[in-house]
């Protein structure tokens, strides 16, 4: 097969989160300096001067960082966020935000909690990180000095634009591979990352014999990804919220008859820092969250636990079950605008032999687009699981008005041949198979419209695809 690249051209399109600054990071090497991405080292001269002395050692000229532990950005608003830090139980740590205001300079502690992971030496650390300031500083201290600082931002949500960045299937044995995307995606400077599932391929640890994985042995595989994963070393944290698939709730292809599913979303919510927190975030029923935030509202889906088994269709809620897609569509309902509707495999992907919705609950699929076209509401679709990427259309029957469905994957996995030459998409207007991605999408909103642009890119960084879409859903009456 082919490598099949469509490329169109995007018209001019101007959004001010595309305008920002370019955000560089250093080469590859843990002796690499933070300059530029972090307080200036004056500043922590004068922390040590007021008797901060663990920041002496930062304000010395050859200081330099070591990324010692697996930091993630989670859950993110303008004045804090949610962060979780994994380490070895023994050693003993403790968490310092230093912040700088106009010229002035502090350092506060943050308080945490501490979770074990059953049968291993780990830990995870959940904080809350105040960032009431100018520019922020993570600072992790053991026993002997800093063990790890970063960058950490926050956003303010309450703007028309934002920069998105979407991905899934992160094989952690993609050494190279893995790194580059990471470093790739960090310099795109995206305001947030959405993780859509197989984002710790932990059934790669079933035998042949073997269909589910327990909860211990599945939070063993989520620590091994979580410890290898450039992501969670980047110098300056992405914030990031997840979904998960097949593939890291513990099942291979898995449905409601997963007998650890509960206990699968617990480890879920140990490793991704996304806890309850109105206005911007709710949990919602199963493993489901509500993002509020740039004018619009994100559901964050789970297409397995209440998932009948492929090819079983009763008619309704095979996908998603009764309590999650009531809860879609009542919340879909309030709103005002146009929401995001982000889940682990293919909504429409009919045309291949794969996991989706329209293809393993076809009766479903038209009950829950016939309720959609009824509520008069705005959908935009982000999908995972394809192990490539792809754009599509979604107009009339399917929809009452022009939409689309944006598919990214692999970050770093296998990747297959697309066979779109013996079985076409008629919903297609741009893909690339056999090439890693991920996806980038600028946006700017009103109460009834968005423009967006969105552009494919592969590990290095370069375009596969680049189209900008206007989604324009008028007001329900």
């Amino acid at each position: 097969m082919r490598h099949i690249i469509l490329v169109i051209l995007p018209l001019v399109l101007f959004f001010g989160c595309a305008n920002k600054p370019e955000y560089k990071i250093p080469e590859p090497g843990l002796h690499e300096s933070l300059s530029g991405h972090m307080l200036h080292q004056a500043k922590y001269a004068e922390l040590c001067k007021q008797g901060h002395h663990f920041t002496c050692e930062i304000s010395k000229p050859d200081w330099r960082q070591t990324p010692s532990l697996s930091i993630l950005q989670g859950l993110t608003w303008l004045t804090g966020a949610h962060v979780n830090v994994v380490g070895i139980k023994t050693d003993k740590r403790s968490y310092w935000v230093a912040t700088q205001t106009k010229d002035a300079v502090s350092l506060t502690p943050i308080k945490f909690k501490t979770t074990k992971i059953a049968s291993s030496d780990w830990v995870i650390e959940s904080l809350e990180v105040p960032l009431e300031g100018d520019v922020h500083d993570l600072i992790v201290v053991g026993t002997d000095g800093i063990l790890d600082l970063r960058r950490i931002e926050g956003r303010r949500l309450n703007g028309k634009r934002f920069r998105f960045a979407f991905t899934s299937c992160m094989d952690d044995s993609f050494n190279r591979d893995q790194d580059s995307v990471w470093r790739s995606l960090a310099q795109d400077d995206p305001d947030y990352l959405f993780l859509l599932g197989d984002n710790v391929y932990a059934t790669k640890a079933l035998s042949p014999t073997e269909k589910a994985l327990d909860p211990t042995r599945l939070a063993l595989q989520y620590l091994a990804t979580r410890r290898r994963l450039e992501l969670y070393r980047l110098p300056k944290l992405i914030p990031t919220l997840a979904i998960w698939d097949d593939h890291d709730y513990g099942m291979k292809d898995g449905d409601k008859h997963y007998p650890y599913r509960r206990a699968s979303r617990e480890v879920f919510h140990q490793f991704f820092a996304q806890p309850d927190h109105p206005p911007y975030f709710q949990r919602g029923p199963e493993n489901t969250g509500l993002f509020t935030a740039f004018k619009t509202q994100m559901f964050l889906l789970d297409d397995r636990s209440q998932r009948q088994k492929n090819g079983t269709d009763p008619g309704e809620y095979a996908h998603w079950g009764k309590a999650q897609e009531d809860w879609l569509l009542t919340n879909l309902t309030k709103f005002p605008g146009i929401s995001w509707l982000l889940n682990g495999d293919q909504i429409f992907g009919g045309y291949h032999e794969f996991e989706s919705f329209e293809g393993n609950h076809p009766a479903s699929f038209q009950k829950f687009l016939a309720k959609w076209k009824d509520s008069k509401k705005g959908l935009i679709f982000v999908s995972g699981d394809r192990h490539l990427t792809e754009l599509m259309e979604i107009k009339d029957p399917d929809s009452l008005y022009r939409t689309y469905e944006i598919t990214a994957s692999p970050a770093h996995a296998k990747t297959y041949p697309s066979r779109w030459t013996e079985k076409p998409n008629p919903r297609q207007i741009a893909g690339a198979d056999l090439t890693l991605n991920y996806v980038l999408v600028d946006g700017q909103v009103t109460d009834t419209d968005q423009k967006l642009r969105i552009t494919a890119k592969d590990k290095d960084g370069g375009s596969l695809y680049s189209k900008t879409a206007h989604v324009d859903w008028p007001k329900a009456d």
